[in-house]
């Protein structure tokens, strides 16, 4: 009877086709954009943008972009439609992936066979290189809203087995991605390259359908390694098959003309293009499931006002900057592990494969390391994903002590160093398990009651603020310090100095505990009891002003917008004796030097203007502008001091430490009445 009375449970409904269609697209987008990703900035290296702009472009711009934009765009498709936009995305992303191979391709320019130190392209190839990241970028910022809104509205109550397959989905067209792009570039035959897409899809097909069946109900209690080795093994074999192809048609690639790193952007166009028609014939505008919240459409002026919201609370400001030392390290996967591989290391080192240790150990080990320690408190998971990255970093100085040296080769196979440089990023990867899903789950619980999904929403910005800053900052590092004093080989490779070389890896790895220290005290300065900030039985402690009251600012925040205004009349002052010099001195500048010089002249006009209304508005009590300082300073001011000073970097690094310290003094923070 009481089963008549409650009827039989409803059965589970499988995922409607708008749900795989859109992992499907996010597969060949990201496969697409991993073919290339490991190989920017040497080929913009060797194509003769110097040794410090093919970091800036690939992170600072590209990465920027990426991963910023995101705030913006997702409202843009909402207005006009999750298809019409992944359409209009897959048109930007494969114009710009042409556009990247279109110097040597069609321009008649060459790769260099290593990275010289001046700008030496052309104003032709400049300008299509430029379009073509920002193409990209824009591009790129478009997808991810559309495929995880996709993802969000057909899950429905299954959103955690949704975005599980999602996740896996974005790390297996990365991984496949990248050896698709190998055996292109080795210049293999259309036919061996279709065999390899074969192997791929059907790996790729076997791995979600494994994931799917490991996270679907009833499944929680099959031992996780069971998962695991099927993963292992899928991959391995999948593996194994593309290198007994490739082994097997050698002598195809021996007859042919010699391949150029340029073919990537060959493969990153045509998986976009796949993906285009993917969304044109099969992605339809996907309807919401039953319990699926709505979410408010939002114009571009409310998206900015809540910006200033978010960035106006002391708390998320400060997270921001301080996860955004994790990222920073992440970011250099692309930015001086490649140049250091490429110039210290091998004349041509095969960073498709190496960094593949990235979506290779999150693809096997992401299921047992959420089950294994899903339980840890998020800021220790944190905390202990930021330490393991650190680690990875030092682990490079072990073959500077072996015999032979970093280019010594281990076990008839690959120089030492590049052995170290695969532990480095599957050690990232590690790391990136325990801290990536974390934050957000971090994040919601720091944001005010009632605001969880504002602040969610602006949940990828530590990633941009650490990419904008890790491009500049790390071809400082790599150029400056571990390259100091190095000799050119006759192959042209940097035989670097022991004691430089060490330096570099142990300010990376300094800067990941910096990190993982200052995550810790954050989360006790968070925990503690507010007691500065909370009203108590003193009528005026705590209190805001009424509107319209003009509150005196205390003599911290007097001193810290005093302190703005200076810098801002420093970066004015470097702005015009730049800009004076780059005029005087245009006759004996490069192309590239006048460029980078009138560039950094603009930026530093822009700084200025920024730093004297942080300043001035800091003292009138706009939390807006706290905010700002304590974000921006950091990014903006060592974005256009690498090129200008160090001494500026010094002073600005100072001044903003001695911000910090200024902010959350018990009158600064009664001033701006936080709670």
């Amino acid at each position: 009877m009481a089963q008549a009375v409650g009827g039989p449970a409803a059965p589970i409904q499988p995922f409607p086709g708008s749900f795989w269609t859109a992992n499907v697209t996010e597969l060949f987008e990201r496969a697409a954009y991993y073919s290339m990703a490991s190989f920017v900035v040497i080929y913009l290296g060797q194509l003769g943008f110097g040794e410090s702009w093919p970091s800036f472009l690939n992170s600072t711009v590209l990465w920027g972009l990426v991963y910023f934009l995101p705030i913006l765009s997702g409202t843009i498709a909402d207005q006009i439609g999750f298809r019409r936009a992944l359409l209009i995305a897959f048109v930007l992303l494969s114009a710009g992936y042409l556009l990247m191979g279109y110097p040597v391709w069609f321009g008649g320019s060459a790769l260099a066979l290593t990275i010289g130190r001046e700008v030496t392209a052309s104003t032709r190839d400049i300008v299509v290189i430029v379009a073509a990241i920002l193409l990209i970028g824009v591009g790129g910022s478009v997808i991810k809203p559309c495929i995880s809104g996709t993802v969000q509205k057909t899950a429905g109550a299954r959103a955690t087995l949704g975005f599980a397959i999602f996740y896996m989905v974005i790390n297996i067209g990365s991984l496949f991605g990248r050896g698709t792009a190998f055996v292109v570039r080795s210049g293999s035959g259309v036919e061996t390259v279709l065999l390899v897409v074969a192997v791929c899809s059907l790996a790729a097909a076997g791995l979600v359908s494994l994931v799917y069946w490991t996270t679907k109900a009833g499944k929680e209690k099959v031992s996780v390694w069971i998962p695991t080795i099927g993963f292992l093994l899928i991959v391995a074999s999948a593996g194994a098959a593309i290198f007994l192809l490739f082994g097997a048609r050698a002598a195809e690639r021996g007859s042919a003309a010699p391949a150029q790193l340029s073919y990537i952007f060959a493969v990153s166009a045509v998986a976009s293009a796949v993906a285009f028609f993917v969304v044109l014939l099969a992605y339809r505008e996907p309807a919401a499931a039953p319990g699926t919240p709505t979410k408010p459409k939002r114009s571009v002026g409310r998206i900015l006002a809540d910006m200033v919201l978010v960035l106006g609370s002391l708390r998320f400001a400060l997270f921001l900057v301080v996860m955004s030392g994790f990222f920073f390290i992440y970011n250099q996967v692309y930015n001086v592990i490649p140049l250091y591989a490429k110039r210290v290391v091998e004349t041509n080192p095969a960073m498709d494969l190496y960094t593949a240790a990235n979506p290779f150990v999150i693809v096997c080990l992401q299921l047992l390391i959420s089950r294994t320690f899903g339980k840890l408190r998020p800021i220790r998971s944190m905390i202990f994903g930021t330490v393991i990255i650190s680690v990875a970093m030092v682990i490079n100085l072990l073959p500077l002590y072996t015999a032979g040296g970093i280019r010594a080769i281990a076990a008839n196979w690959l120089p030492i160093a590049s052995v170290f440089i695969v532990l480095t990023v599957a050690l990232i990867a590690i790391g990136e398990l325990f801290t990536s899903p974390r934050m957000y789950e971090y994040i919601g619980a720091l944001a005010p009651k009632g605001q969880e999904g504002l602040f969610l929403g602006y949940a990828n910005l530590p990633l941009a603020l650490g990419s904008m800053v890790g491009g500049p900052v790390g071809a400082f590092l790599f150029n400056r310090i571990m390259a100091k004093n190095a000799a050119t080989l006759p192959n042209g490779l940097l035989e670097l100095d022991r004691t430089q070389n060490m330096l570099g890896w142990l300010i990376l790895m300094g800067i990941g505990l910096v990190s993982a220290a200052a995550l810790w005290q954050f989360n006790r300065w968070i925990d503690r009891p507010a007691q500065a900030v909370r009203k108590t039985d003193d009528p005026g402690r705590g209190i805001r002003p009424e509107a319209g009251a003009e509150a005196k600012p205390p003599a911290t925040i007097t001193a810290l917008g005093g302190l703005c205004l200076a810098l801002a009349a420093w970066s004015l002052a470097a702005a015009l004796a730049l800009a004076w010099s780059t005029i005087t001195g245009s006759a004996a500048l490069s192309r590239g030097g006048a460029f980078s010089g009138w560039f950094v002249a603009c930026g530093l006009i822009g700084w200025t203007v920024l730093q004297a209304s942080v300043g001035l508005k800091m003292m009138r009590r706009r939390s807006w502008a706290r905010g700002v300082f304590i974000v921006a300073f950091p990014t903006l001011w060592a974005l256009s001091s690498t090129w200008f000073s160090s001494a500026a970097l010094l002073a600005s690094v100072a001044v903003w430490l001695l911000g910090m310290w200024l902010l959350t003094r018990r009158s600064a923070m009664e001033f701006f009445a936080e709670d």
